[in-house]
């Protein structure tokens, strides 16, 4: 480090030119993903928006009338994934595939729930629970009110240890793009191919 720095002595004279031309450097960089960021939940917006999803989600947390489940359930249509504990429409929703994607209420065929919570997996010196978060996910034939599947996503370890402050240690949450992926990996309808050829 120290010949580093003394490399830069011939262009840089101080602390604060280093830290301008750091500023310089990754301004751009800074600015390019905050502003993608924003980008992309403005778009997210304006599809809710245009769907008009959102003003029927305490709808599709309905109880199904009935819970016949496969270990292999298919897809009816379009689908719409909703977080139980908020009723709003999940972030996941927003990374299906456009042919898989609810584009409005009439166009809803499969209902996803997800239900997050976390399962305790042992305890800290101390006392303190350690947990794995859980996604229960729930595979809902929307038009025939019939609760098709149903599986889990676990999530990553609890932490080794945790600060003497904390009153729990929590493991990440399950991957969003496993539970897409499984999603994607099931049969589906004659519907859904139609829409996947763009018919």
């Amino acid at each position: 480090f120290a010949t580093l720095r003394g490399g830069w002595q011939s262009v840089f004279t101080s602390r604060d030119d280093l830290r301008t031309a750091a500023l310089i450097t990754l301004g751009p960089l800074v600015a390019y993903v905050i502003g993608g960021a924003i980008l992309t939940t403005v778009a997210q917006k304006t599809i809710l928006s245009r769907s008009g999803l959102a003003a029927h989600c305490h709808e599709f947390l309905r109880r199904p009338t009935s819970t016949e489940t496969s270990s292999w359930p298919s897809l009816r249509g379009r689908l719409v994934v909703i977080d139980r504990s908020k009723a709003a429409v999940d972030r996941l929703f927003f990374d299906l595939p456009d042919n898989l994607r609810a584009t409005s209420y009439s166009d809803v065929g499969t209902v996803v729930l997800l239900t997050k919570g976390k399962e305790r997996s042992g305890t800290y010196m101390g006392g303190a629970p350690a947990y794995v978060q859980e996604w229960k996910v729930d595979i809902v034939d929307w038009r025939e009110s019939r609760l098709v599947g149903s599986t889990a996503f676990s999530g990553g370890k609890a932490p080794q240890s945790i600060p003497k402050s904390a009153s729990e240690g929590v493991g990440s949450a399950p991957r969003g793009r496993e539970v897409v992926r499984y999603l994607l990996s099931l049969p589906q309808s004659e519907d859904v191919i139609q829409n996947r050829e763009g018919r």
